[in-house]
């Protein structure tokens, strides 16, 4: 389990490893999956979790769950636009 913080993200890449006590070369395989791909799935879900089965480079398969979470900020924010009050365009208390 992990977690990370992505924006501006195309492509996730995982390298997987083991942990056998034989050397010299502990790499196992890579892969890599789109986060397209990913939104895709979790749309297919209704949820925000997708749950895929990527193919290894040179060869196999890993299981992965991956939850997006989106930011809450994310929804673009509309400028603030300033609107001139009824009552400030008069001379208030000035003298002639």
């Amino acid at each position: 389990f992990f977690m990370s913080e992505v924006h501006a993200g195309q492509i996730l890449g995982l390298t997987v490893f083991h942990d056998a006590a034989i050397p010299p070369d502990d790499f196992v395989a890579n892969c890599n999956i789109s986060f397209d791909e990913l939104l895709q799935s979790s749309k297919e879900s209704g949820k925000y979790e997708s749950d895929v089965w990527i193919d290894l480079e040179p060869g196999g398969k890993i299981h992965v769950v991956i939850e997006l979470i989106p930011e809450e900020s994310a929804a673009p924010k509309q400028p603030k636009v300033f609107k001139e009050r009824q009552g400030f365009n008069r001379r208030r208390g000035a003298m002639r």
